[in-house]
């Protein structure tokens, strides 16, 4: 189920803030479409905090980044990472904010590791991809998608990077 994020109301007194915040990220050519839930609960947080006026006390952003059981690393520091932002903003247009210092909190892990095709794997990969046809849904199909796959393994790109290639 996916969530609308331009419907997304706020209710904390600092509810204008965080909407401005938003339109300044996306402003900035950002999607920026997790941020605002994740804002929506900091929110939902202060209104239950019972907040009175617009600002971010320390105490309470350390309450709200309290780290939630079998909450993983990466997950925290975006919470982590959305609160800076906003308390820098705020900061910036002279509110009072406490601003997380950097590093903050568990260093994500970092475990992953890549795969390495074999050449006879990459060979098959291709011979697979050339078998492909045409069909009437997908017209273009047994063109496009082998030489997606060949900028793909000659470029290094990411595959969004490919599909955003345009003439």
């Amino acid at each position: 189920m996916s969530t609308n994020h331009n419907t997304i109301e706020f209710y904390s007194p600092i509810a204008p803030l965080i909407k401005l915040f938003i339109q300044e990220k996306r402003a900035c050519g950002y999607k920026y479409n997790e941020a605002p839930g994740i804002l929506k609960n900091l929110d939902n947080f202060l209104c239950n905090a019972e907040l009175k006026q617009s600002e971010l006390p320390e105490k309470l952003v350390l309450q709200w980044l309290a780290i939630k059981p079998h909450e993983q690393p990466s997950t925290y520091q975006r919470r982590v990472v959305a609160v800076r932002q906003l308390a820098r903003m705020m900061v910036r247009l002279d509110y009072s904010a406490h601003v997380m210092p950097n590093r903050f909190g568990p260093p994500r892990s970092n475990t992953f590791s890549p795969y390495i095709f074999s050449r006879e794997e990459i060979r098959k990969l291709f011979q697979t991809v050339d078998l492909l046809k045409a069909n009437v849904k997908s017209p273009m199909r047994h063109i496009v998608v082998p030489e997606i796959f060949r900028v793909l393994y000659g470029c290094g790109c990411r595959l969004n990077e490919v599909l955003q290639l345009r003439v």
